[in-house]
């Protein structure tokens, strides 16, 4: 997967690559994490850190809100609402005074009626950007899907055809590093890799100036699009 650079469109930010995403509003022996549920054909989940349960009852394509926690390392499980089932239980290293987010992706039912399903785990940076600028980063979510995409960030006019895609070659479980972009109205256009045939278009979206963004690839549940853009503003 390659980010490239483009005045007009995106810009890679350097300072987001280097930049702790620390808090004012956590105490020194604390971080922050929130859960993303995007597993298409599951329940309801809840996440538990430490055997004390943080989330619950979070639907497909909800977002909770920050749970302060203790920094350190911490046991995370994720499951099924009253299930005892468990999609997964890993060990995380949560830094004092940053902030996280943990994707739950996947499919609850595959070949073999075995789940596949995986918690991506990631610090966020939700530091304001430079004034006239929004920030983003994009998750490729959609497990039914596994053919390598491209990604154009671009305004509503502009044919993607005129240029190189911002991401290319990105697959299921990729994670973008964060993107600078002007505050403005956009369209993100999703393309095979290899046939250059439109997955999906999104309709315009708009990034508010100084506002940091995810933006998560993911499976339409009902409607004409087999697959869609979730936007959520982090900050």
């Amino acid at each position: 997967m390659k980010i490239r650079v483009f005045v007009l469109f995106l810009l890679l930010s350097v300072a987001a690559l280097s930049a702790c995403s620390g808090s004012s509003e956590l105490d020194f022996g604390s971080a922050k994490f929130r859960l993303l549920h995007l597993i298409p054909d599951s329940s309801a989940i809840q996440v538990e850190i430490d055997g004390s349960t943080e989330v619950e009852d979070l639907r497909y394509l909800e977002v909770s809100e920050y749970r302060k926690i203790s920094s350190g390392t911490q046991l995370v499980e994720v499951s099924p609402l009253n299930s005892f089932l468990t999609y997964f239980r890993e060990s995380k290293n949560f830094r004092d005074g940053r902030e996280y987010s943990i994707f739950a992706v996947g499919l609850q039912d595959v070949e073999g009626d075995e789940e596949d399903v995986d918690g991506i785990f990631v610090e966020d940076d939700n530091d304001k950007p430079d004034s006239g600028n929004a920030r983003i980063r994009i998750i490729n979510a959609i497990p039914e899907n596994q053919l390598s995409l491209d990604v154009y960030v671009t305004a509503p006019e502009t044919n993607p055809d005129t240029i190189a895609p911002s991401i290319d070659r990105m697959r299921f479980k990729d994670v973008t590093d964060y993107l600078e972009a002007p505050a403005g109205i956009y369209k993100i256009h999703v393309r095979n890799d290899q046939t250059n045939v439109d997955e999906f278009i999104t309709s315009p979206i708009e990034l508010a100036d100084r506002r940091v963004y995810t933006i998560a690839l993911v499976t339409s549940r009902g409607g004409d699009k087999p697959y869609n853009a979730l936007v959520v503003r982090d900050r």
